[in-house]
Protein backbone atom coordinates (compact mmCIF):
# COMPACT_ATOMS: atom_id res chain seq x y z
CA UNK A 1 0.00 0.00 0.00
CA UNK A 2 1.44 3.51 -0.95
CA UNK A 3 0.42 7.06 -0.48
CA UNK A 4 1.36 9.79 -2.38
CA UNK A 5 1.23 13.02 -3.55
CA UNK A 6 1.65 13.90 -7.04
CA UNK A 7 3.25 17.50 -8.56
CA UNK A 8 3.28 16.48 -11.97
CA UNK A 9 2.37 14.07 -13.99
CA UNK A 10 4.38 11.51 -13.85
CA UNK A 11 5.05 7.89 -14.95
CA UNK A 12 6.41 5.77 -12.49
CA UNK A 13 8.58 2.43 -12.18
CA UNK A 14 8.72 0.03 -8.85
CA UNK A 15 11.21 -2.58 -8.08
CA UNK A 16 11.21 -4.85 -5.05
CA UNK A 17 13.77 -7.38 -4.74
CA UNK A 18 16.05 -9.18 -2.39
CA UNK A 19 19.78 -8.20 -2.04
CA UNK A 20 21.85 -11.12 -1.65
CA UNK A 21 25.61 -10.07 -1.49
CA UNK A 22 26.42 -8.85 -4.58
CA UNK A 23 22.88 -10.26 -6.42
CA UNK A 24 19.13 -8.63 -7.01
CA UNK A 25 16.55 -10.94 -6.38
CA UNK A 26 13.42 -9.22 -8.42
CA UNK A 27 10.14 -10.31 -6.67
CA UNK A 28 8.34 -7.98 -8.55
CA UNK A 29 8.58 -5.22 -11.13
CA UNK A 30 5.18 -2.57 -12.07
CA UNK A 31 4.77 0.78 -13.50
CA UNK A 32 1.78 3.37 -12.67
CA UNK A 33 1.18 6.61 -14.49
CA UNK A 34 0.01 9.13 -11.89
CA UNK A 35 -1.83 12.55 -12.55
CA UNK A 36 -1.89 15.25 -9.76
CA UNK A 37 -5.31 16.12 -8.20
CA UNK A 38 -6.95 19.26 -9.66
CA UNK A 39 -6.31 22.86 -8.42
CA UNK A 40 -3.69 22.99 -5.42
CA UNK A 41 -5.14 20.04 -3.45
CA UNK A 42 -1.70 18.02 -2.29
CA UNK A 43 -2.81 15.73 -0.31
CA UNK A 44 -2.07 12.12 -0.53
CA UNK A 45 -3.75 10.04 -3.29
CA UNK A 46 -4.09 6.17 -2.12
CA UNK A 47 -2.83 4.01 -4.24
CA UNK A 48 -3.04 0.32 -3.38
CA UNK A 49 -2.87 -2.66 -5.35
CA UNK A 50 -2.00 -6.75 -5.54
CA UNK A 51 1.36 -7.57 -7.64
CA UNK A 52 2.45 -10.69 -9.09
CA UNK A 53 5.80 -11.97 -7.81
CA UNK A 54 8.06 -14.67 -7.61
CA UNK A 55 9.11 -16.20 -4.15
CA UNK A 56 12.97 -16.03 -3.98
CA UNK A 57 13.09 -17.08 -0.55
CA UNK A 58 14.99 -15.52 2.57
CA UNK A 59 18.49 -16.30 4.06
CA UNK A 60 20.34 -14.26 6.62
CA UNK A 61 21.86 -11.22 5.46
CA UNK A 62 19.10 -10.71 2.89
CA UNK A 63 17.70 -7.33 2.41
CA UNK A 64 14.77 -5.99 1.16
CA UNK A 65 14.66 -2.76 -1.43
CA UNK A 66 12.34 -0.89 -2.83
CA UNK A 67 13.08 0.72 -5.55
CA UNK A 68 11.40 3.48 -7.42
CA UNK A 69 12.32 6.05 -10.30
CA UNK A 70 9.91 8.76 -12.49
CA UNK A 71 9.66 9.16 -15.80
CA UNK A 72 8.18 11.30 -18.38
CA UNK A 73 8.33 14.71 -16.02
CA UNK A 74 9.62 17.75 -15.81
CA UNK A 75 10.01 18.20 -12.16
CA UNK A 76 12.10 16.57 -9.65
CA UNK A 77 10.23 16.04 -6.92
CA UNK A 78 7.05 14.94 -9.29
CA UNK A 79 5.92 12.19 -6.98
CA UNK A 80 6.45 11.84 -2.91
CA UNK A 81 6.16 8.60 -1.44
CA UNK A 82 4.02 8.83 1.97
CA UNK A 83 2.68 12.47 0.80
CA UNK A 84 3.77 13.99 3.98
CA UNK A 85 2.24 11.64 6.51
CA UNK A 86 -0.57 12.56 8.51
CA UNK A 87 0.10 16.42 7.55
CA UNK A 88 -1.47 15.44 4.15
CA UNK A 89 -3.35 12.20 5.24
CA UNK A 90 -0.76 9.73 3.86
CA UNK A 91 0.74 6.54 5.38
CA UNK A 92 3.61 4.82 5.31
CA UNK A 93 4.63 2.64 2.43
CA UNK A 94 4.12 -1.10 3.18
CA UNK A 95 4.16 -4.00 1.60
CA UNK A 96 2.46 -7.53 2.43
CA UNK A 97 4.07 -10.51 1.53
CA UNK A 98 2.92 -14.07 1.51
CA UNK A 99 4.80 -16.79 4.20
Amino acid sequence: MLDCVVIRAVDMTFDLFVRRDTEDLTIATWFQHFDPKPGVDFTAQAYELDVPGVSVGFEDGDVLVWRYAASNTNGVTSWIPNGDGVNNMGRIPFFVLPK
